[in-house]
C-alpha cells in the first residue's frame, strides 16, 4: 500500500510540475498549464454548486416570463454576475477553492497582491483566453515565464507554492519526563 501511494504522489508531482526549473520569482515557480487545469476543473465544480443555489430565485419567476423579453436578459445577467463574484472574490484573496488543493496563488507583477482593476482585466481576459480552443491557457507552454493571455494582459501572475517540507534526517524523540 505505501508503494503505491508513492507511486502516485510521485505520478501527480511529475504531471504538475512541467518544466518546472523557470522561475518568475525565486522561492516559487511559475504555475504549469497541467496545474492551472486542474485548479480550472475543481473551480467548475464549486460554480456549478455555487450556479445550482443561484437558480433557486430564477425558478420561482414563472416561465412564461423567464421565456422571452427583458427578463430573460436579467436572468443571464444573474448567473453571469455570480460567476464574475466568485471569481472576483477569491481572486482578491489570492486563491480560488480550486487553486487551494494545486497551491497556486495569484498575485500581481511583483509578488503582491493584485488589485481590483488587474483583477477585472484578468476577469474578461480570461474569458478571451478560452475563445480560440483554449490557446490563450496553452500559450504558457512557449512564454518563458509561463503566462497565459490573461496574465500578461492584466499583469498577474500564477504562482506555485509547494508546502514547506521538513529538513531530511532522525524524527526528534519526545523529552522523557
Amino acid at each position: 500500500m505505501l508503494v503505491t501511494v508513492g507511486f502516485f504522489e510521485n505520478v501527480h508531482n511529475l504531471a504538475c510540475s512541467v518544466a518546472t526549473h523557470r522561475t518568475v520569482k525565486p522561492g516559487f515557480a511559475a504555475a504549469g498549464l497541467l496545474r492551472r487545469l486542474g485548479a480550472v476543473g475543481y473551480d467548475l465544480l464549486f460554480l456549478a454548486a455555487l450556479l445550482f443555489f443561484a437558480a433557486i430565485p430564477v425558478n420561482l419567476v414563472d416561465e412564461t416570463l423567464r421565456a422571452g423579453g427583458p427578463v430573460r436578459w436579467l436572468v443571464q445577467a444573474w448567473f453571469a454576475s455570480v460567476i464574475a463574484g466568485y471569481f472576483l472574490f477569491f481572486w482578491r484573496a489570492g486563491q480560488t477553492p480550486g487553486m487551494r488543493p494545486w497551491r497556486l496563488w495569484l498575485t500581481d507583477g511583483s509578488g503582491g497582491p493584485a488589485s481590483a482593476g488587474a483583477l477585472l482585466v484578468r476577469l474578461a481576459a480570461s474569458l478571451l483566453a478560452w475563445l480560440p480552443a483554449g490557446l490563450g491557457f496553452a500559450w504558457s507552454l512557449w512564454d518563458p515565464q509561463r503566462r497565459t493571455w490573461h496574465d500578461r494582459l492584466s499583469g498577474t501572475r500564477l504562482e506555485y507554492r509547494p508546502l514547506a517540507r521538513p529538513a531530511p534526517g532522525p524524527p526528534e524523540r519526545p523529552a522523557d519526563g
